[in-house]
């Protein structure tokens, strides 16, 4: 387990309130279980926003290509790249040593 560090956090009465609730279901048993689970939610939801900006900075680039002429063949496209993998699934696979 990582180690941990002890933290004064000030709140409102409702949350407060809210924090204490939770404990009283059962559903957490200290309000640091309640905040550690809240601060991983906010960890991973910082991460999925960041790789919905990436993938709209794609998108962006994409459209601005197709915007400019710079297209491809989405058949042809698809034709080359089973092609590829055809033969890369025909290749001998080199082992680990």
């Amino acid at each position: 387990m990582a180690k941990q560090y002890t933290m004064n956090v000030s709140v409102t009465k409702q949350m407060d309130t809210f924090v204490k609730a939770k404990i009283r279901t059962g559903q957490y048993a200290s309000a640091s279980e309640l905040v550690r689970e809240l601060l991983r939610h906010a960890q991973q939801g910082a991460a999925g926003r960041a790789v919905a900006a990436d993938i709209r900075d794609r998108i962006a680039v994409g459209f601005a290509q197709a915007e400019s002429g710079q297209l491809t063949d989405g058949p042809a496209a698809i034709s080359r790249h089973k092609q590829a993998l055809r033969r890369r699934l025909q290749s001998p696979r080199r082992r680990a040593s």
